[in-house]
């Protein structure tokens, strides 16, 4: 019984299967003769009673009577125990229950209501049950100092439509933020309250911890107030679009058009741009951060960025170019050359299009029942591709793939035409010196040897030629760094779709190939040891078949 009101949780106490007797104040105690008066037991004329509301307990021939109370371990709580009983028990007495927290030392939180409420009847006998009696004021702990956004931090992709149309007005990246609106503030730390115990004593309350680093940076137009205080907040200089890069918030200034047209001439801004309508065809968009488009591009026209492009309503024409350093995100892609840095988003479909993501490459199903669709054309991705349907039941030849960083891909082309360039710059120069392979101690003689206005013709070929090797031996240094990383992503990268993939879709992954010669539904395309493996996925809840 002791070890049982002794259980750090009131479950766990309830829980104990224990057999005892609740007596109650001047209750003769049966049948102990020959023992030992212990706690909370009297003898009267021979006879043994008990002094207060308890069960009865039998501890090292000493008859005692423990309190039926169980104390949560942090003081904060009380409550009587009841075990079940064989008999029913008579009404309890608000006096017994108040002597007990009395000689227990409870002094704070008494719960009157619950008292009175238990000395109302009988209480029925085999029941387990237990009633608070007593809870003291727990302490309020402070709350740590917090970073609170007026943005949400992890909204970097937009909202994508039933119908696939691209809703940005969300997406970070095209936020709209104004001069003195403020982007992110520090909620300093609070002290936190004491709390009293049921024995009246002090219950410390531990305080908040301060924030040792504001988890953002201040960027581009965006200041900060009181730096050095604890309630730091970063506020907008301008009017322009919300960039956030890693731990640098910043806002770019946005240059805002209706539509974007040939007739107009190319348009090259050093801001975001922002274009309301279309980019009508022919037209030709340059922007040193990011572009969003509200409308549709025309075919023929071209865009190109430093950073994202978003596109509310679509790409189409066979020589319409779209490229970009960051994200791309549109509804559709059709017929046109698209090459995007990081990820590409498409709300519907890609349709006979090349399309090359250095990040991951993903086709929503929006837009009716071709949506979700890779059909014609190439798509390559980086880091993997997700679509609902990959070809169709029209057997269009289609090409998929997980392959290199079309960035880097970009650099180890141009590194190969430094290499080459200093190659041929070298054989050159050894010509001249009538070498056939770089000796330095032959051209350590030919200096020594040559007259004095020879020799310095002779050194400055030697500088030239030096400088050459150095940056040979830089680029080919660089170049191998770059294609240990383009040996990584491609390994773990995988070709999906969550609907079908149809006959004549061709799957490259890191210089694999699969040809798919019947649909196959819900596949997923990876690189194994021995080639490319496909495995089965079970659809996603409400996902069709892809077989029609």
């Amino acid at each position: 019984m002791r070890a049982a009101l002794a259980r750090p949780s009131l479950e766990e106490a309830l829980a104990t299967q224990v057999r005892s007797r609740l007596v109650v104040p001047g209750e003769e105690l049966a049948g102990s003769e020959g023992l030992e008066a212990g706690e909370h037991v009297q003898v009267e004329e021979g006879r043994c009673s008990s002094l207060i509301l308890g069960y009865v307990c039998l501890e090292e021939g000493r008859l005692c009577v423990l309190p039926p109370l169980w104390f949560s371990p942090d003081q904060l709580e009380v409550h009587l125990v009841l075990f079940p009983q064989v008999q029913p028990l008579c009404p309890l007495q608000s006096e017994w229950l108040e002597e007990l927290l009395c000689l227990a030392g409870v002094k704070h939180g008494v719960q009157q209501e619950v008292i009175e409420t238990l000395c109302q009847g009988p209480l029925p006998a085999g029941l387990r049950r237990s009633a608070l009696l007593a809870r003291g004021t727990p302490p309020v702990h402070g709350t740590d100092a917090r970073f609170q956004y007026a943005f949400d931090p992890e909204q970097q992709c937009s909202q994508i439509a039933e119908d696939g149309t691209v809703d940005f007005g969300a997406r970070n990246g095209a936020r709209v933020v104004w001069p003195g609106q403020v982007l992110a503030r520090v909620v300093p730390a609070t002290a936190g309250r004491s709390g009293v115990d049921t024995t009246g004593r002090e219950v410390p309350a531990r305080a908040g911890q301060e924030l040792e680093v504001i988890p953002l940076k201040a960027g581009e137009n965006v200041r900060v107030l009181c730096p050095k205080d604890r309630a730091a907040v970063l506020i907008s200089k301008v009017k322009g679009h919300l960039s956030l890069r890693g731990e640098t918030v910043a806002v770019k200034q946005v240059k805002l058009l209706p539509e974007a047209s040939p007739q107009r001439g190319p348009i090259e801004v050093d801001t975001d741009l922002r274009i309301t309508g279309n980019v009508l065809a022919g037209a030709s968009v340059r922007s040193k951060g990011s572009i969003v488009i509200g409308g549709c591009v025309e075919p023929g026209a071209t865009l190109h960025a430093q950073e994202d492009i978003l596109i509310a309503k679509g790409v189409s024409g066979e020589s319409t170019r779209i490229f970009c350093q960051g994200s791309l995100e549109t509804k559709f892609i059709q017929d046109c050359a698209v090459l995007a840095h990081g990820n590409i988003l498409v709300g519907s479909y890609i349709l006979h299009a090349r399309v090359r993501a250095g990040g991951q490459l993903r086709v929503c199903a929006g837009g009716g029942p071709r949506g979700g669709s890779i059909v014609g054309g190439e798509a390559y991705a980086t880091l993997g591709v997700e679509a609902r349907f990959i070809g169709s039941p029209a057997c269009d030849p289609t090409l998929v793939g997980v392959g290199p960083d079309p960035e880097l891909l970009a650099r180890l082309g141009k590194l190969g035409e430094v290499v080459d360039f200093c190659d041929t710059g070298i054989l050159r120069l050894l010509r001249t010196l009538g070498l056939k392979i770089l000796e330095v101690h032959r051209i350590k003689d030919l200096v020594a040897q040559a007259t004095p206005a020879r020799r310095a013709y002779l050194l400055d070929l030697v500088k030239r030629l030096t400088e050459l090797a150095q940056t040979r031996e830089q680029a080919l240094k660089t170049r191998e760094n770059l294609q240990e990383q383009l040996e990584g992503p491609a390994e773990g990268g995988r070709v999906q779709a969550t609907g079908a993939a149809f006959a004549e879709v061709q799957v490259h992954i890191n210089g694999a190939l699969h040809c798919v010669t019947s649909p196959l539904d819900h596949p997923v395309f990876f690189k194994g040891r021995e080639g490319i493996v496909v495995a089965t996925e079970l659809p996603p809840e409400g996902a069709s078949s892809g077989r029609g």
